[in-house]
């Protein structure tokens, strides 16, 4: 007998640790995804509002060229940006900027590459065999604009283009430092500086060994991969990527070290600012998409990885053909992943929760919280800053403006307005296999819809709205006002 009119079936979620799933029709999603999150955070299979963003300050108009953390040996940390090749440098809390005069990059480079390194040892006198002096340990930040100018440091407070032959520093891209050298990469070559001296790369006129190493096309990114016995380098082109053993300090044993340089994935990087190590692993935008790869637990994979950003396909489809500005930013267990969506700028923020639901014993492993959206962001910088673990970035608004923003602001309200969020959940279409079987091709209506909130700390616009299975547009059936006051325990 068919089931009376009358016959409820009952389909419901309780919770949504699996995260975003937009790589199938709604109505094939399984329990526990939904279909997609815009601002939204899902923490334990709870989704809530995205943190907030705080604008620090506003930054010169024109080409903004990207921003960066410099950590000094002493004191707190500076914010540095570039914009139209003029480098600017603010001390905490990054509320006013001063221009360095004398460094001018090109104003036309998509995008300046930097690196922290740390300098113990200088070079002294220019013949057959210089004396090496050790002296105290600083912090000195490079800078190349991908090879149209001469590098350029800071120290904090030294600063100047390196021209000339004393130093013979490259004029290249992508940066690295590991092994107490700093590794630079021009075309398809890769240099390492002398032993603990960043400004040196003249090791081999005195001390012979490799020069340089070869790669089949240009480099477009380095890592360190995340080990902490003996941490290597990644060296990414577009098609591949190689290891390159930048653990072994004497330079005369890498032409006889056996794989030396070898290469590991053939899976390319097309943006040195995606390239991170998060959660002990490597993580990038290859040309499919994101790709992760454990150094430690991976043998050699010469064919492909899987793509892990399907489930953002919605996002995904959209993208613009230039990839090569996709920025990567790190907050505790949360990557994000801004990419141009509709735009030429990264409009999308990608979030991934690499520990969804953790427990004593395991964890439910990475899950996507769906994307953000209200910046451009440029390129992230964070870790610890005034000894609190922080996140920011520059951004190319939709003003126009160039502006340096705070992320992960708890109040959860941008500069203290109210954030718009939603989220699009998975096809109901009868019972759950859990609660009770639906004979096939019933009928069914869609009657209430049950919510549930918690934690709701602010006043909250709700509107839910519903779109038949097969066809028609959404349709408005709540809107609520959910009014609370500060403190209260609101239900």
């Amino acid at each position: 007998m068919p089931p009376s009119p009358s016959t409820r079936f009952i389909d419901s979620d309780t919770t949504f640790f699996s995260g975003v799933k937009s790589d199938s029709e709604p109505g094939q999603i399984p329990l526990g995804y939904y279909w997609m999150g815009i601002n939204t955070l899902n923490i334990g299979g709870s989704i809530s509002c995205r943190p907030g963003y705080r604008c620090v300050v506003t930054l010169p108009d024109g080409n903004l060229q990207g921003s960066f953390k410099f950590v000094p040996q002493q004191g707190l940390e500076q914010a540095i940006v570039v914009v139209d090749g003029k480098v600017y440098v603010a001390d905490w809390p990054f509320l006013s900027f001063r221009q360095l005069p004398g460094l001018q990059f090109s104003p036309f480079a998509k995008q300046i590459y930097w690196v922290q390194t740390i300098q113990s040892a200088e070079r002294r006198g220019t013949g057959p065999a210089p004396a090496i002096t050790l002296i105290p340990p600083k912090g000195v930040i490079f800078m190349q604009d991908g090879g149209s100018t001469a590098p350029a440091f800071y120290d904090g407070s030294n600063f100047g283009h390196l021209t000339g032959d004393q130093y013979g520093v490259p004029a290249g891209g992508d940066m690295a430092w590991v092994g107490d050298r700093m590794w630079v990469s021009v075309d398809q070559q890769l240099f390492a500086s002398d032993i603990s001296n960043p400004f040196s790369f003249r090791e081999t006129s005195y001390l012979g060994g490799q020069v340089s190493f070869f790669f089949r096309s240009d480099i477009t990114a380095l890592v360190v991969t995340p080990s902490t016995e003996s941490p290597q380098l990644m060296v990414f082109t577009e098609i591949n990527g190689s290891i390159i053993q930048a653990n072994i300090r004497e330079r005369s044993l890498w032409t006889t070290t056996p794989n030396f340089q070898e290469e590991v994935i053939g899976v390319g990087c097309l943006s040195a600012r995606s390239a991170v190590a998060h959660y002990g692993r490597l993580v990038w935008f290859s040309p499919q998409g994101v790709a992760f790869y454990d150094p430690a637990l991976s043998g050699k994979i010469t064919t492909r990885l899987p793509v892990r950003d399907n489930e953002m396909l919605v996002s995904k489809s959209v993208l613009s053909d230039d990839l090569s500005q996709v920025a990567v930013g790190i907050f505790g267990q949360f990557l994000m992943i801004s990419v141009p969506a509709e735009d030429n700028f990264n409009r999308h923020t990608w979030v991934l929760n690499h520990a969804s639901l953790t427990t004593l014993a395991d964890d439910s492993g990475p899950s996507w919280a769906g994307y953000w959206i209200g910046t451009r962001p440029v390129e992230w910088f964070y870790g610890q800053i005034a000894n609190t673990e922080r996140i920011f970035f520059s951004s190319v608004d939709y003003d126009g403006k160039n502006r340096l923003w705070e992320a992960f602001i708890p109040d959860r309200l941008d500069n203290k307005c109210p954030i718009t969020w939603g989220v699009l959940t998975r096809g109901y279409f009868g019972a759950t296999a859990a609660i009770q079987e639906k004979p096939p091709g019933t009928r069914c209506r869609l009657s209430w819809v049950d919510l549930g909130f918690t934690g709701i700390e602010e006043d909250t616009n709700v509107g839910v709205f519903y779109a038949g299975g097969t066809r028609g547009a959404f349709r408005q059936m709540m809107d609520k006002l959910i009014s609370v006051d500060k403190g209260s325990l609101a239900h």
